[in-house]
């Protein structure tokens, strides 16, 4: 445990010591995951929405509740 303590506050050293560039592209990394999954997490909600009310809209125009300018 204490060999564990003193690995993590050298760590921390070190990433508070190095440039600062550096340190932000430690933090500029972090942001880049979150925003991937946030991408993802965008695409699978587009593509719920898709299938989803796909069939309703095919439907709509089928019957002929709406005119064709209301699809522009």
């Amino acid at each position: 445990m204490l060999i564990f303590a003193s690995i993590s506050f050298l760590l921390l050293l070190t990433l508070t010591i190095q440039q600062p560039h550096l340190l932000m592209q430690i933090k500029f990394t972090f942001i880049y995951s979150l925003r991937g999954i946030l991408l993802i997490c965008l695409h699978f909600l587009k593509l719920w929405k898709y299938q989803t009310f796909r069939d309703c809209m095919n439907n709509i125009q089928i019957e002929g509740f709406l005119a064709w300018e209301d699809y522009h």
